[in-house]
């Protein structure tokens, strides 16, 4: 893949002298999310904070790894670097209109026999995960049916989205979909794609990520999964097609507890 650079950002990253791989690769933060290590390498996440030339701060997400691949059916043996299929992924989504996470640089060396890959992406502030939401309520009370139904609304339409263009996200949690309030709309971002897949049939990717969805919402009642389930497919009640769905998200949650 080639090297990526937002041109809206060019001049934040020169003035933070960022000019090269090796600028990237070198620059001193302390990290927000300590290096992952597996897949024979390492991957982790800074939390930068830059100034710009117009004196306002800028938030970035600066991760870096190095020999972290994935094997794929189309790379068996030397494998992939997960930052690359990630950023394939955000730029998938983009280009479909689907709410995701920006991204400002993306590029990848091979270092003394060591594979080394970056990307930046903007911070997504004043967010809040689906996940931390749910955590919130259960601390401090739940909100109006209206509430939630204005929450299953937005994040079913953007999952719908997704899936008419084929695109699963395989990792579905609510952790992964975060939320921004403003005035009457939510904006939605999907987040955490290097596990994105095209599917040949839609079915496929409605099933597992339905499921994944579910099965992570925590506290959510089953009256609002079932919600969630009609507002997706666009129908007022169960019909035998949504029905069937249903019965199989059941069945894959059983199976999945069970094996626990």
């Amino acid at each position: 893949m080639n090297d990526f650079l937002s041109e809206d950002w060019r001049a934040v990253f020169e003035y933070n002298d960022m000019k090269s791989f090796q600028d990237f690769w070198e620059y001193e933060a302390e990290w927000f999310e300590e290096p992952n290590v597996r897949r024979g390498g390492w991957s982790g996440v800074m939390r930068v904070v830059l100034e710009s030339p117009d004196d306002t701060e800028r938030v970035i997400f600066l991760k870096r790894q190095e020999n972290h691949v994935t094997k794929t059916i189309w790379y068996p043996f030397r494998g992939k670097m997960t930052f690359e299929i990630e950023m394939k992924a955000i730029q998938q989504l983009r280009a479909c209109n689907i709410p995701t996470l920006k991204p400002l640089y993306f590029a990848q060396r091979t270092i003394d026999g060591d594979r080394r890959s970056i990307l930046i992406t903007a911070e997504l502030k004043d967010y809040i995960s689906l996940e931390d939401l749910t955590h919130e309520w259960d601390d401090k009370g739940w909100p109006s049916v209206a509430e939630r139904k204005r929450i299953i609304i937005s994040v079913a339409n953007v999952l719908r989205e997704m899936h008419k263009h084929k695109l699963q996200h395989n990792c579905f949690y609510a952790k992964h979909v975060l939320l921004k309030f403003v005035d009457n709309d939510i904006d939605v971002r999907i987040i955490d794609l290097e596990k994105v897949k095209r599917r040949c049939l839609r079915t496929t990717a409605t099933i597992r990520d339905l499921y994944t969805l579910s099965r992570h919402l925590g506290s959510w009642s089953a009256t609002d999964r079932l919600r969630f389930l009609l507002v997706y497919m666009q129908i007022p009640r169960l019909n035998p097609v949504a029905r069937k769905v249903w019965k199989k998200i059941a069945r894959r949650t059983v199976r999945k507890e069970s094996a626990i």
